[in-house]
């Protein structure tokens, strides 16, 4: 859930996802007559296995935050949505299968979010579908008042030879009577995964970084994890 009410049609303060669905080629066919026992398919990794640790985040992300974050895993139609931009529909949010979403709070001031980490198993080409609804949201969004928070400044960044082929950075500022805050969403898919790192800071350039060093890491973690 796209957690930072980041530009993005929500109530509250949330964050706000490229699909690449390979093709599989044909196995080679046997030689033999013998029946043979189909081999073992290794378990896919858990979505906890490949989110961020609070250390992680701390580190990484260079806010300390609290040790006990909050964590969902909810996959419900409307309040547990993935992909909320802009206020557009996703017919994709369908084709999840599993979800995990941590949200970090600031250590110093619980009472402020700071990141999420948001990972998601789709059914076969799920990703991929996700992938072009959110780059099409991205493209028509215009600045929009909810809640009291202005959204504006809406910016879809150059893409990021660090990451997966298959990614969407967007940036915003958001301004309530509390002030002005940044937040910028990545998205980035591997196979039949995807990774949303969210990340809320006083400053574009604060915001900027921090989700950079942290996308990074996202994009090594989810490219050993997939198997699309």
């Amino acid at each position: 859930m796209n957690r930072f009410a980041i530009l993005a049609a929500t109530s509250g303060v949330c964050l706000i996802l490229t699909g690449c669905s390979g093709s599989s080629s044909p196995g080679a066919t046997s030689s033999t007559t013998q029946p043979s026992t189909p081999a073992a398919s290794a378990s896919p990794p858990s979505l906890a296995s490949i989110a961020f640790t609070a250390e992680v985040a701390s580190q990484v992300g260079g806010v300390p935050v609290a040790s006990n974050p909050h964590v969902s895993t909810a996959i419900g139609a409307g309040t547990d949505a993935t992909l909320d931009l802009c206020g557009a529909t996703f017919p994709s949010e369908a084709l999840r299968v599993q979800r995990y979403q941590v949200f970090f709070l600031d250590a110093a001031h619980p009472d402020r979010q700071v990141e999420s980490n948001e990972v998601v198993r789709y059914r076969p080409g799920g990703a991929t579908q996700a992938y072009g609804e959110v780059r099409a949201a991205a493209r028509l969004c215009k600045p929009v008042t909810v809640h009291g928070v202005h959204v504006s400044a809406f910016v879809i960044q150059p893409p990021d030879p660090r990451l997966t082929a298959e990614q969407l950075t967007v940036v915003g500022s958001q301004t309530s009577a509390k002030g002005t805050v940044w937040s910028v969403a990545v998205f980035q898919y591997r196979g039949d995964l995807f990774d949303g790192v969210y990340v809320l800071r006083q400053t574009k350039e604060q915001a900027l970084g921090a989700a950079k060093a942290l996308s990074e890491l996202a994009a090594q973690r989810l490219t050993a994890s997939a198997t699309g």
